[in-house]
């Protein structure tokens, strides 16, 4: 239950478990308007799931504790990615897989992060599952992205089951993703994905993922933000990628 080729719900647990920890021992302008491109957002999808990029991102937020303790963390990470030809479900696909290594900071000490994480496509670049830490995610309902879009269209994109792993004997939660393009320059606009994931113990969250969309179809990571509430613990953050 994550946002497409995010792994920020497996870094950001530490950061709860830490935080919980912590709480329990009592640690303390204007301007012209842009023109308005038309984006082939479909071909930039299928060109941002064969990417294969190395990069770094620059994380910070709030974790607030149960007893209201409010306390700041930083981190850092390197991320790498692939794209191999796989199956899921039995069906034909393309698996991008994250791997995330890092660390993060939180009241001057330093916690370790590493998270592996794989997403599906099928042939025509459909999403149709995923697979981390946080569980076996199925895709139960998709939208497809349209050929082409300009800054201001939106829509709902998919909505998946997920479970503890591949079996889905146990159901652990659900997502749901939509997508909205945003006006940038006269050449480029930001298309962001919305996940919205609930478990089943009642931990809740919203992540979006921000990446810069060319009229020629080439796409670059900015940004990931989101709230994330899990065990009495709320985090807040913010994220850069370089």
């Amino acid at each position: 239950m994550k946002n497409a080729f995010s792994s920020s719900a497996q870094r950001l647990g530490g950061v709860v478990a830490v935080a919980l920890l912590l709480a329990g021992c009592g640690g303390g302008g204007g301007g012209e308007p842009a023109a308005t491109p038309s984006i082939p957002l479909a071909t930039a999808f299928a060109n941002f799931v064969n990417a294969q990029p190395s990069y770094q991102i620059a994380f910070s937020g709030t974790a607030t504790t149960p007893t209201g303790q409010e306390l700041p963390f930083t981190g850092s990470g390197f991320v790498t990615e692939t794209t191999t030809a796989s199956t899921f479900e039995g069906i034909p696909a393309l698996r991008k897989t994250m791997t995330e290594s890092g660390q993060f900071v939180l009241l001057g000490n330093t916690y370790p992060v590493a998270a592996t994480s794989s997403s599906y496509f099928d042939t025509n670049y459909a999403p149709i599952g995923s697979v981390s830490a946080d569980g076996y995610c199925v895709v139960t309902d998709h939208h497809p992205l349209p050929a082409t879009a300009q800054p201001g269209h939106n829509s709902i994109w998919f909505s998946s089951t997920c479970y503890s792993d591949a079996t889905r004997l146990v159901r652990v939660g659900s997502a749901s993703t939509s997508w909205v393009l945003e006006p940038e320059s006269d050449s480029t606009a930001r298309f962001k994905t919305i996940v919205n994931t609930t478990d089943n113990l009642g931990a809740t969250g919203v992540s979006t993922l921000t990446v810069r969309v060319s009229n020629l179809g080439q796409v670059t990571r900015l940004e990931e933000s989101g709230t994330l509430s899990q065990d009495g613990v709320t985090l807040n953050y913010t994220g850069s990628y370089r």
